[in-house]
Order: C-alpha cells, then structure tokens, then sequence
C-alpha cells in the first residue's frame, strides 16, 4: 500500500491497529488509538507526502493528482475518526462535525508533521503526545 507507506497488501481499515481503534468504546482510548496509527503512518510517508504535496504547487499535473490523493486519502481517515467519536457522542458541540473533520485532516497532515518533526526537531513520542493532546481537545467540554 503505496499511501500507507508499506507494501503490506492488507488496507488500513482491515489492520489489527485499526480495527482496535474501530472497536474502542473510550472516546479518549479512542483518540490514543488513533494517534498511535496517524503517528505511525506519518513516520512512513510524511517525509515524502510533504515533499510531494509541496512540489505539487508547481503546477505539474501528475503531482497534482498524487496530492489530491494523498489529501482524499487523508480526509477518509480524517471522516473515519470524527464518524467514530460523532458513534461515541463524543464530539464537542462548539464546532459541526464537517469542522471537527476538517480539524483533524490538518492535525494530521504531512505538513504539520513536517514543521513539529523535521524542522523543530520533535521526536515521534512527543508528536504522538501532541496529537493526542490536541484531538482530546475536540471531545465535549
């Protein structure tokens, strides 16, 4: 799986880590889970889903269309989290469900990864911290 960063032929969705996080009932166990497998999926590709994502701007339209994959991609992982927590009754009620979304597809974008780990030097324990930190701050009160 090229966008999993692998060449393990079972998606995502079917892998044991997965299928956990699916199977949580804890929204905050949850929210662990799910950190833990954005952590170790961003280690894969982040690197280069940045680099692509980035060169993608030039206007080339092959990179373009990785890019819009990579960010589909990104946004069903995004939809598969908020579905999960929207299943727990655990979103917060200051934003809509579209927004929580489009609040993680960021957290957990390449981009991100890329300023807190490759350009201020965070190792990828305090990354999964942070991300963890920051997605408990989308339950409710």
């Amino acid at each position: 799986m090229l966008l999993a960063g692998d060449a393990d032929p079972v998606p995502l969705a079917q892998r044991p880590a997965f299928r956990a996080f699916a199977a949580e009932t804890d929204p905050r166990r949850a929210i662990g889970r799910y950190a833990k497998i954005s952590r170790d999926l961003i280690t894969r590709v982040g690197p280069l889903a940045s680099a692509l994502l980035s060169a993608a701007r030039s206007g080339d339209p092959e990179l373009a269309d990785l890019a819009a994959t990579i960010n589909r991609e990104r946004l069903i992982g995004a939809t598969t989290f908020t579905d999960r927590l929207a299943e727990l009754d655990a979103l917060t009620p200051l934003l809509t469900r579209e927004q929580t979304r489009d609040v993680v597809w960021t957290l957990i974008s390449p981009e991100v990864h890329s300023m807190l780990v490759l350009e201020r030097g965070w190792s990828a324990s305090s990354y999964e911290r942070w991300l963890t930190a920051a997605l408990t701050a989308l339950l409710p009160g």
